[in-house]
């Protein structure tokens, strides 16, 4: 449990990093998306189209929704014992 709580508090710490990473290469994160779900569509001869559909979708509405204000940013996540935080010990600061 150690380790997913110091894995829950980096992200969350780092997710405007993680947001502003997805806006600035939203083009490139479709276009990746639509090759690889392409890839798979030839290999499996189109038998898995519409849950590659699916993907496709999900990765675009997360990207798009990424990209767009977030209601959170009130509260600086860069500071100890955010309400966000999840409960557990500190991660080490790098």
């Amino acid at each position: 449990m150690g380790l997913f709580r110091t894995a829950s508090r980096l992200a969350a710490k780092n997710s405007h990093k993680i947001k502003q990473a997805a806006e600035d290469n939203a083009d490139k994160i479709n276009d990746n998306v639509r090759k690889v779900t392409k890839a798979i569509d030839d290999k499996t001869g189109g038998k898995h189209r519409d849950k590659l559909d699916k993907v496709e979708g999900a990765v675009k509405k997360a990207v798009d929704k990424n990209g767009g204000p977030d209601p959170t940013d009130d509260y600086p996540t860069d500071r100890p014992n955010h309400p966000d935080d999840p409960p557990g010990p500190t991660p080490p600061t790098t």
